[in-house]
């Protein structure tokens, strides 16, 4: 009874195969689309970071924008619009602002959307 019992685990079947396999390529493809959104909000946090740190000798909403702007280029962060990155002054300084949302498409009419947000104090390495 034993051995008859043993021959008939085979282990898994065609189905239950292609069934982890198609996880396993949904997993995949997500981890291959999402990757390059949270690399570039690095890259933001990293200019945004920089600014804050070393401001410009004139501390003017142009000149923290403009510079901000500057060094988002030089990270090549390429898909962030003007539009999107704010200075305001406050009761404790400046505060420059970068808040957008990426969007990239994962298959079909499907898109995955993630929104970022980065906000810190002009002449300081603390976020408010």
């Amino acid at each position: 009874m034993i051995a008859v019992s043993a021959n008939r685990q085979g282990g898994m079947t065609a189905i239950g195969w292609l069934i982890v396999l198609g996880l396993i390529a949904f997993f995949a493809l997500l981890t291959l689309k999402i990757t390059p959104m949270y690399l570039e909000y690095f890259r933001v946090v990293q200019s945004v970071e920089k600014v804050a740190k070393n401001p410009p000798s004139q501390l003017s909403k142009g000149e923290l924008l403009d510079d901000l702007a500057k060094q988002l280029y030089i990270n090549e962060v390429r898909t962030l619009k003007r539009d999107k990155i704010s200075a305001a002054k406050g009761p404790k300084g400046w505060e420059l602002a970068v808040k957008y949302d990426a969007t990239t498409n994962l298959f079909f009419n499907l898109d995955l959307v993630a929104r970022f947000e980065k906000r810190m104090l002009v002449g300081s390495a603390v976020a408010p």
